[in-house]
């Protein structure tokens, strides 16, 4: 999780916006999106997804995912499981 509140704080800053910004754009006070970004106040998926939308930056990039990476495979058709 550490790692995921780094990334959002690094993102925040690289577009130039503030704990207040953040908030405002939450609907939330100042003070708790703080407490989100120093992890005092447990990050849901809804509020991720929120904040990643403010950003204009993908999940993946915050959680640090490389999907290039990942194959899926139809488990109607694919043998050997």
């Amino acid at each position: 999780m550490e790692s995921i509140l780094k990334n959002v704080a690094k993102f925040r800053k690289e577009k130039g916006l503030t704990y207040e910004n953040m908030a405002l754009e939450l609907g939330i006070s100042t003070p708790a999106y703080r407490k989100i970004e120093v992890g005092k106040t447990q990050l849901t998926v809804e509020r991720l997804y929120q904040i990643a939308d403010i950003l204009q930056v993908k999940i993946a990039i915050i959680l640090e995912i490389q999907t290039e990476n990942y194959h899926q495979t139809n488990k109607d058709t694919a043998t050997g499981f």
